[in-house]
């Protein structure tokens, strides 16, 4: 816990003087509305002011912000959800200590924040180059759960963020996909020959990743995350437990199936990582990241070389991201043409999680295997690649004849 403040507050508006809002944690300072203050609209009403005496950018500044986030962070559930809402509150205490400090916490100042992540004129989005519509949605959510904290805390009397809207976003948006002749084109431009320990296991784990992520439809993070201790046999079956969105851990009960050719690449990249490291315990090695960090080909450069569990660092989202990336450049899948047009059709990374799902269902898999494949919590989710193809393959123009075809029969 950062160093606590004791700092008095001033009244505003010639008011009689506020008094330091407390919290049950590290005392954290605001200047208080006074009573006064709630005679104004809902709207204007103030739930407290900027601390007059910290200004953005100063030592202090950064100190009263850990202060606060010390005290808030431990209520946001999972480690990954602690470090994105860490980001979203000192961004916004940010922006109102730089461009509002002036106005009060408020609906209004909030109501302007929403516009200043996603502004409404659709031309002034385009010059700020702006954030997508998810995007500027977590940051509001990382406000809505500091609201709901403050309310815990019997700081503020109602929650703000009741009143401010969510940006919508496209229902019927899903990502484009690879069929299955450019996925395998893909996995080919993977090399898999002998060369050096650091680059035969580099080459192996790339290509054990492009497999998975292809064939599962994992996310980018849950590749991240994943450890030699989440993979097991059901039913006969290689699986391998999922580190799901706001779990810390692997469920037992979210997993994915690896079939024989999906495991097979892992397996014999995971013997040519273990003959450079040992492990003095099983529970060490379930600990182990599933996908290692490799460094410059020096750190392998001894074939007996043993590496602890400690040493041996998982590979990291935006390393596996900029992998595939690189891939899907090489393979020339990056930048497609949509048919015989001129418009172009975007691929990334992501787009391989789409691909699984899309084939799945082409193949004959029911809505609900491919939701228990991708872990959506809302089967709605899924039904979007669904309705997407369905309205493509069943569509009611197929049913209209050939309206410019000769008829034989007219004179």
């Amino acid at each position: 816990m950062g160093t606590n403040h004791s700092v008095g507050s001033s009244g505003r508006d010639g008011d009689a003087p506020g008094t330091p809002i407390p919290t049950h944690h590290a005392l954290i300072v605001f200047d208080r509305p006074t009573a006064h203050a709630r005679a104004v609209p809902r709207d204007l009403q103030p739930l407290f002011y900027w601390p007059t005496q910290i200004t953005v950018g100063s030592s202090a500044f950064e100190q009263w912000l850990i202060d606060l986030l010390d005290s808030f962070i431990p209520s946001c559930g999972s480690r990954g959800t602690q470090a994105v809402y860490y980001g979203a509150i000192a961004k916004f205490m940010t922006w109102w200590g730089t461009s509002g400090r002036q106005a009060p916490f408020s609906i209004q100042l909030l109501r302007q924040y929403r516009e200043h992540l996603f502004p409404s004129d659709e031309k002034q989005r385009r010059r700020k180059g702006q954030l997508k519509p998810r995007t500027a949605n977590l940051y509001l959510s990382a406000l809505r759960r500091f609201c709901r904290w403050l309310m815990e805390q019997r700081l503020i009397e109602f929650n703000p963020m009741q009143d401010i809207p969510w940006i919508k976003v496209g229902k019927g948006f899903v990502r484009d996909s690879l069929t299955i002749d450019e996925l395998k084109h893909l996995l080919a431009t993977f090399p898999r020959q002998p060369g050096t320990p650091a680059e035969t296991e580099i080459r192996l784990r790339n290509y054990a990743i492009a497999v998975l992520w292809s064939a599962v439809g994992m996310r980018s993070i849950e590749l991240a995350r994943a450890t030699r201790g989440d993979l097991g046999m059901k039913e006969g079956e290689h699986i391998l437990k999922l580190h799901r969105k706001g779990h810390d851990t692997a469920q037992e009960d979210t997993f994915v199936v690896l079939k024989h050719w999906v495991f097979d690449p892992l397996r014999q990249y995971l013997d040519v990582h273990d003959q450079t490291h040992t492990s003095e315990s099983r529970q060490d090695l379930d600990r182990h990241p599933l996908f290692v960090s490799v460094g410059p080909p020096n750190h392998m450069a001894t074939p007996t070389l043993i590496r602890d569990a400690a040493r041996c660092q998982p590979l990291d989202v935006k390393s596996i991201q900029n992998m595939m990336r690189r891939h899907l450049g090489r393979a020339g899948l990056r930048d497609l043409q949509i048919g015989e047009t001129k418009n172009r059709r975007p691929i990334s990374p992501h787009s391989l999680r789409h691909s699984a799902a899309s084939i799945a269902l082409e193949n004959g898999a029911s809505t609900k295997q491919v939701q228990d494949m991708l872990g959506h919590a809302n089967i709605e989710t899924t039904m979007l690649y669904v309705h997407n193809k369905a309205r493509v393959k069943q569509a009611a123009e197929g049913f209209i004849p050939d309206l410019t075809a000769e008829d034989s029969n007219i004179t």
